[in-house]
């Protein structure tokens, strides 16, 4: 796998940093998508493909919060979630 355009997102956590670390020493163009890009919003996601134009993708984010806040507001994490995996 080499001179791809790989977009990360999630690049800030545990995942995401690993990856990216890893792939830096590859000859390809890594990007990095963090929280300030919010994946739920779909215009959002339009614009950061259209800006990077990635050939691959390793979708790494997601919206976290330990047990007891998946216990108190599951159908918050659950759309999050799903709406970040669709767009």
């Amino acid at each position: 796998m080499t001179n791809q355009r790989i977009l990360i997102t999630g690049a800030t956590g545990f995942l995401g940093s690993h990856l990216s670390t890893k792939l830096s020493d590859t000859p390809n163009q890594v990007y990095l998508a963090d929280s300030s890009t919010d994946l739920r919003d779909q215009s959002a996601v339009k614009n950061l493909f259209k800006e990077v134009k990635p050939t691959l993708v390793y979708n790494l984010a997601a919206k976290v919060g330990g047990i007891g806040a998946n216990i108190n507001k599951p159908a918050t994490f659950w759309r999050d979630n799903l709406l970040m995996g669709i767009n």
